[in-house]
């Protein structure tokens, strides 16, 4: 009887258990999908500053041209969705200055 008690109890912590992880994997993986969308946001609107007041300058310097590939690296890994690339190809071409 003791025996029949032991397992029944044992499955259920078990499949309790097997529950409960499954439900922390997918509240992790939500969570991770909203930092993933909220970085490549920020990571979008950053391009598109330093877009702006690069062309309207006319040129780049050769530390922020660095920092800007990065970014965009880092927004493409991030699953980039093409809005962007236009933009990314004018700062592309903009010449580098040295500062000072």
């Amino acid at each position: 009887m003791w025996e029949q008690f032991v397992d029944a109890l044992f499955k259920y912590a078990i499949d309790a258990l097997v529950c409960g992880l499954a439900s922390w994997a997918v509240v992790q993986w939500r969570k991770l999908n909203a930092l993933q969308d909220g970085l490549q946001s920020m990571l979008q609107l950053s391009l598109i500053q330093t877009h702006d007041k690069r062309v309207a300058q006319g040129n780049i310097s050769m530390y922020e041209r660095k920092n800007f590939d990065k970014r965009y690296d880092s927004y493409k890994i991030l699953g980039a969705d093409g809005v962007i690339d236009s933009l990314v190809a004018e700062v592309q071409q903009l010449p580098i200055t040295t500062r000072g």
